[in-house]
Parts: structure tokens; sequence; C-alpha cells
């Protein structure tokens, strides 16, 4: 389906087949796919922004009312429940509600981007910060790079084989970060600036990382420095512009071309002079 929303597109082996825009097939024209599932029984649901279709005979009839909102990936379960990747966490439809598992259940992050079902019929979930796996109990075991090895904090994409078994969590190890934030070429002293071991472009709290499993603050000194001690992680920098004329653009993503990527334990990442302003 178009990621604009405008057809669905069939082939049989043989021939495509498209059936036409989204008012051809009995939906809002600005309805956006975000996800499609073929269920044990052979049906075809289309996830939407705005519900769960299912494709009949050349139409798309509403099977849920209501859909998670950026669904990533979806998966089915043996005994019928559709779990949906988000940006808010796991959502469960049971048949009846979704239900959201998050960080408050254990998984490492709330931004899932991929899910699997593996040999001994155990969720894992790709996040943001690691990974992780069910243990058995109804809860979930995690990989993160600051107590597992995995060097990269953002795990996009997996594909599971047989029933891997994940080690127990090490020692967290850390590193350093440190800086100068610099405005039009000179040090800003006092300002707030935030490491975020998620890249966030749109937030709706007091910091960029409100909410995330990392995400230390602290005041540049005098000469405009700044320090962190932090797990190992993939980070995002966020600073503050003290000249900012709306309140929307005061944060700065510092690092917007490049994320720091993923840190050796010990190892001190020294990043020098950052801009605030434009040249």
């Amino acid at each position: 389906m178009n990621i604009n929303g405008s057809e669905l597109v069939s082939f049989d082996g043989t021939t495509w087949t498209a059936y036409g825009e989204n008012e051809a097939m009995g939906v809002k024209s600005f309805e956006s796919p975000e996800a499609l599932l073929v269920t044990a029984e052979g049906d075809l649901l289309v996830f939407t922004s705005m519900a769960v279709y299912a494709f009949e005979e050349g139409k798309l009839v509403q099977r849920i009312d209501e859909a998670p909102a950026a669904v990533q990936d979806v998966l089915e379960l043996p005994n019928g429940e559709i779990w949906a990747a988000t940006y808010g966490g796991i959502d469960i439809w049971d048949g009846t509600a979704w239900n959201t598992l998050d960080m408050g259940d254990g998984l490492p992050d709330d931004t899932i981007y991929d899910l699997a079902l593996d040999g001994a019929g155990r969720i894992w979930a790709a996040t943001s910060y690691g990974l992780a796996v069910q243990d058995g109990s109804g809860g979930w075991q995690a990989a993160i790079p600051s107590t597992s090895g995995l060097a990269e904090s953002r795990v996009a994409a997996m594909a599971v084989s047989g029933s891997p078994t994940l080690p127990a969590p090490g020692a967290e190890e850390t590193a350093s970060v440190s800086g100068i934030i610099v405005l039009n070429g000179t040090p800003v002293a006092g300002t707030t600036v935030q490491l975020c071991s998620e890249s966030v472009s749109i937030f709706t709290g007091e910091t960029p990382c409100e909410g995330k499993p990392v995400g230390p603050v602290v005041q540049t000194g005098e000469d405009g420095t700044f320090a962190f001690e932090v797990p190992l992680a993939t980070y995002d920098l966020y600073a503050i512009n003290p000249e900012a004329e709306k309140e929307n653009e005061k944060w700065v993503r510092m690092t917007f071309i490049e994320h720091i990527n993923a840190l050796d334990a010990g190892q001190t990442l020294e990043l020098g002079m950052l801009e605030l302003g434009e040249d």
C-alpha cells in the first residue's frame, strides 16, 4: 500500500492488481498504511493511522475501530493475540481491547521497532535502547550496551532463529563525554545540556529526554564546558540556546548529522566546540 495512502496493490504470482484510491476501497483519503498482517486464518489486515481493516473483495472493511499510533511492526501469536510495535510500547489486541506494555512492565524502552516470535514461543522486542525477550515469568530480560556487550542502543530490526538464551547482565560499564558549548564562537556559561539515549525530534516534556531510559542533565561551566559520565549507549546531545526567542526553539540538537556512536568502556569522548547558533 502506497505510503501516502493512495492505493493497495497485490500480486498473485502473475499479475499486479491495483484497487484504486482510498475512497474506492472505502476508507478516508488521508489514512496512511502503517503495517500489513496476514493472519493464521488467511485474512489480510491493514493497519492505518485510524483503524484496522480487513481486505475483502477489493474493499477495506473495518475490523477494529481504533489502531495504535505509529505502528512499526505487527505480529500474531498462536493464541490469536495481535502484538503491535509502536513508539509508545507494545500494544496488544486480545480480541476485545488494546492493552499496552511499556517500560513500567520491564521493557528497556518505550520505542519499539520490531517484534519476533522464537521457537519456544517467546516474544522478542527490538527497541531504541537494546532488545528484550520474555523471561517466562511475565517479565522481560533485556540486553543493553552497558551490561551486555551489545554495541548499539538502537535495534531497528532483528531476526530470531531457534530459541536463543540471553546471558545474565554483567556489571554496568560507563564512559565519559565532554565538550564546549559556544554561541557565535563565544562559550556559553550556565546553559543546560542533556545526553539522550534516544533521538528525539518532537517532545512534550520539560526536556527532550524526559521519560527516556537515560537522559542525564548538566550545566555548562564558566568556560562553556560540560562533562558526563554515562552508561555505554548510543546518544544524541541537546543543549539550550539562551537567546532563543521562541519556547519551542530553545532546545538545539547538537549532533544532528550524526549521533554519538556506541562508546567503549572507560573511553573519554571529547566532542570539542559545539556551535548553538548559525555562522
